[in-house]
């Protein structure tokens, strides 16, 4: 018996949403000149097709039109570095641990460093009293053992004060060298729908997606790491210096 053929996605939700994904994840900068001619060479697609996929992303308050230069990315809310103003309360970090995995690291997320062959990958839930918190850090594959120590260092039978130690010591005993820089970035998204189920909250509302960038001293990129919380929920606090 022969498999039925899945149906072709429609062109114009093929460019809607490669753009859009895009536009959000910032591939796809503020200021951007979107080209109907050339946007249907790249997608193989008829000028009509363009246009409503331009025409939906304008709906979507994502692209506007601009004299004399067509259609243009607008310019959304833009990374603020935090480092030196917020800290994200302490967390509870026993809510739950969804997954540990080894895989491919994804393209562009070390690509200003030399090429890795992989990340170990860690996803958990975090608590602040009754908001949830979603992580996931990717961790450059430094050797063939950082797999079992982050596994371990999640298992259910760690010590609690470890999961919350300095974060130098953290880095340490991760990638067997010293931490040489933090990068703290924060910025508002729009929550899908899988982040949603997660953290309880409505599919579509804003949350805060922190970004933290660990080198080591000779600034090689070790670990990226994305914090997503409620913007509702009081999981930021001022630091002293602020």
């Amino acid at each position: 018996m022969s498999r039925r053929a899945e149906a072709p996605v429609p062109v114009t939700q093929r460019i809607y949403g490669a753009l859009r994904s895009g536009i959000r994840d910032g591939r796809v900068p503020s200021g951007s000149r979107l080209d109907e001619g050339q946007l249907g060479r790249t997608f193989s697609a008829p000028r009509d097709a363009v246009r409503v996929a331009l025409q939906r992303l304008r709906d979507d308050r994502l692209v506007e039109r601009a004299p004399r230069r067509g259609t243009v990315v607008m310019r959304g809310p833009s990374r603020v570095d935090v480092g030196q103003l917020f800290r994200v309360r302490n967390l509870d970090p026993t809510v739950a641990v969804l997954e540990v995995t080894a895989c491919p690291a994804p393209p562009g997320l070390f690509d200003e460093q030399p090429a890795t062959t992989g990340t170990v990958v860690v996803e958990r839930l975090l608590g602040h009293g009754d908001a949830l918190c979603f992580e996931i850090t990717f961790s450059r594959a430094v050797d063939s053992d950082l797999y079992a120590r982050l596994s371990a260092m999640h298992s259910q039978d760690r010590p609690r004060w470890e999961a919350s130690q300095p974060l130098d010591e953290y880095f340490t005993e991760t990638y067997r060298a010293q931490l040489g820089n933090v990068a703290i970035t924060a910025e508002a998204v729009e929550c899908d729908r899988q982040l949603a189920t997660l953290i309880r909250i409505d599919e579509g509302k804003s949350v805060f997606r922190f970004e933290r960038r660990l080198s080591d001293t000779e600034g090689l990129l070790l670990e990226v790491s994305h914090a997503y919380f409620p913007a509702s929920a009081n999981f930021l606090e001022f630091t002293e210096g602020a």
